[in-house]
């Protein structure tokens, strides 16, 4: 991880983010520690960028960061059809969410660690 992880509100809580599947009131309480946590948004963008499909991370569910990830990607194939959401005008200047998004799947596809996962 990186240097974020250790300012996060979590540590030592690791039976608090992966609570039994419908355990509602776990969830709700692993939440509330992310509603507080001054690193939610790093932990958010992690659990995206290496695909975590269990637990509670950056506030969200898995089946939230499921959601999250479908609709990144309807709006990167939205996107597509305008000339944006290629890594090719990220590197053009671009900075529109559709082209970040397009050069994050780039780097991570090319990330020596994520390809352990």
């Amino acid at each position: 991880m990186s240097d974020w992880a250790s300012l996060a509100l979590c540590q030592g809580m690791t039976d608090l983010f992966y609570p039994p599947s419908g355990d509602n009131e776990g969830f709700d309480a692993a939440k509330a520690v992310c509603d507080r946590c001054p690193v939610r948004r790093q932990c958010l963008d992690f659990a995206m960028r290496f695909e975590e499909t269990e637990g509670i991370w950056g506030g969200t569910s898995g089946r939230e960061r499921r959601e999250l990830r479908r609709s990144q990607w309807a709006a990167l194939q939205e996107a597509k059809k305008r000339g944006h959401g290629l890594v090719t005008t990220w590197r053009d200047g671009c900075r529109c969410d559709a082209c970040v998004f397009a050069i994050k799947r780039h780097d991570r596809r090319r990330d020596p660690v994520n390809q352990q996962h």
